[in-house]
């Protein structure tokens, strides 16, 4: 009976440091935040024995093309500022001051990196094992069609003599991550989106 007893109070001390453990930031974005989905982007070089979450990299935390960053140092705090679009939220900017509110637009916090940034918290999706295993999965397979897809079109364009239209690019791949956003750009990941599955809530 003690022993129960014992196992039991482990159980919950275990549970109690965990909700300890959650960031203060998230738990603020929970109940604060306006949900937004963002497109994700390929994570380079991949771990597939990660462990039960998923890793994850946003098209929004990479800077376009003639679009400039901003002037601060490695591993700085930004801010990638985003707008409302579909299917995904499209990136504005990444500015070094988070930028005064406006509608249809959310700033998010992020970590600076040479032409690019991390958004804070939202890098890993904790799931399951076996659901972050079949994540993983979805994720990589959805990949390798998307540069199979992109090595057709380059094979198709140098085919294409020079006074035809060039074929349309691939389409970007269906990967999407819904998450919730406050007014001081802390963030809260709710699910990811895989070709018609969700891992999440």
């Amino acid at each position: 009976m003690p022993r129960d007893r014992l196992r039991l109070g482990a159980a919950i001390g275990v549970q109690l440091l965990i909700l300890a453990l959650v960031p203060a930031r998230q738990v603020m974005a929970s109940w604060r935040g306006q949900e937004l989905t963002l497109a994700t982007a390929p994570v380079d070089p991949h771990d597939p024995f990660s462990g039960a979450y998923v890793r994850l990299a946003y098209q929004a935390e990479r800077l376009l093309p003639g679009m400039p960053g901003p002037a601060v140092d490695e591993g700085s705090l930004v801010y990638v500022v985003v707008e409302r679009a579909e299917p995904a939220w499209r990136l504005v900017a990444i500015a070094a001051e988070p930028p005064p509110p406006a509608s249809g637009r959310a700033a998010l916090r992020a970590t600076w990196h040479a032409g690019g940034a991390r958004i804070e918290s939202a890098g890993r999706l904790y799931l399951t094992s076996e659901k972050a295993q079949a994540a993983e999965r979805a994720l990589a397979e959805q990949r390798r069609r998307w540069w199979e897809a992109q090595q057709a079109a380059s094979q198709a364009r140098q085919a294409t003599p020079a006074s035809s239209p060039e074929p349309d690019p691939p389409r970007p791949p269906d990967a999407w991550v819904d998450l919730r956003v406050d007014e001081a750009g802390n963030v809260r990941l709710l699910r990811l989106r895989v070709d018609g599955q969700v891992f999440g809530e």
